[in-house]
């Protein structure tokens, strides 16, 4: 029996980085099947963004974590391909022959899921996710930086930021996601003591040192009518997401305490994750209304994610490469 599932109404007025892309504020969508179908695409998507934090992070063990939300994928149906079998699939879509050059590296963990389950005016559609996440080697898809930032001039501590993200898709701002919104007072108070420190108190010759790692996942999504071949596939539409994290160290600074004195305070840390995803991410619905609708768009992607440090001084801008065709991820 049909259960309907009107969870994709598409009321969006972002504009996608270099495509034009139209939304229609009427579509619905149906699941012929349960909610165990929605149910398992919503853990699967759970799950890589799990991978790609344990990624960012890499804990002590993180390997092993890696291994075991593999087999919790493979559990529901997702298969993960050697590069030979990518190279296979791509040469069966020949819309996009010129760009199957596969990378001969192994630097790339490429993975599979179908879900058959789509129907849009009453046609059943099959959505492949063909999904491209950086391992523990260099790429493309991931990236590092470190940089040190001297203040200029003092400040209350509860008035300036020592950390913010802001990620944009297109020129609209993403506002949904994990961001980092940390002000000095939050990022020292636990390194200090004196019970006078306050979200007033000053501080000045603050030098904080930044590192920033970044990892970007792309989901490729190939549409085709339930009962055709792989042959037929589509290449429709194509998401990313951007998970990472931001460390400090500031080895030394200085306050004003509520008597005149001034106090120091040394080798202070932390860590803080942003986790951004594109509109419609690994959202199967986008990838059928994209192959019924050459004016829907064909991709929607995390285009920049701005981080910033102590007044405002840049620690990263980080401009996501966002393939819009496999072949070319390396």
């Amino acid at each position: 029996m049909k259960k309907i599932f009107i969870g994709l109404l598409l009321t969006l007025s972002v504009l996608f980085s270099t495509s034009s892309t139209t939304y229609a504020s009427d579509y619905i969508f149906e699941i012929n099947s349960n909610n165990a179908a929605r149910m398992q695409e919503e853990r699967i998507q759970e799950i890589y963004e799990e991978r790609a934090r344990v990624q960012s992070e890499m804990n002590e063990g993180y390997e092993e974590k890696l291994e075991e939300l593999q087999k919790d994928l493979e559990s529901l149906g997702v298969e993960f391909l050697t590069d030979s079998e990518v190279k296979s699939k791509l040469r069966a879509t020949g819309q996009i022959t010129p760009f199957v050059e596969t990378p001969k590296s192994n630097n790339i963990t490429w993975s599979s899921y179908r879900n058959p389950n789509w129907v849009l005016n009453g046609v059943k559609y099959e959505v492949q996710h063909l999904t491209a996440e950086s391992n523990s080697k260099p790429s493309t898809l991931t990236d590092s930086q470190t940089i040190s930032l001297q203040s200029s001039s003092s400040w209350k501590v509860g008035l300036q930021n020592f950390v913010l993200t802001a990620a944009k898709e297109g020129v609209s701002t993403i506002n949904t996601g994990v961001g980092i919104a940390l002000t000095v007072y939050d990022a020292v108070k636990s390194f200090i003591s004196d019970s006078n420190f306050t979200k007033s108190t000053t501080v000045s010759n603050v030098k904080a040192s930044y590192t920033t790692s970044f990892y970007e996942t792309i989901d490729f999504m190939y549409v085709k009518k339930v009962g055709q071949q792989d042959k037929d596939q589509v290449l429709s539409f194509v998401t990313n997401s951007m998970t990472g994290k931001t460390s400090w160290v500031v080895p030394k600074f200085s306050y004003n305490k509520y008597n005149g004195a001034t106090e120091s305070v040394e080798h202070v840390t932390g860590t803080r994750s942003f986790d951004y995803k594109a509109t419609g991410h690994r959202n199967g619905s986008f990838a059928v209304h994209a192959y019924v609708d050459p004016m829907f768009g064909s991709h929607s992607m995390v285009t920049r994610v701005q981080i910033t440090g102590i007044e405002d001084q840049t620690v990263q801008t980080i401009i996501p490469r966002q393939y819009k065709v496999p072949g070319y991820v390396k």
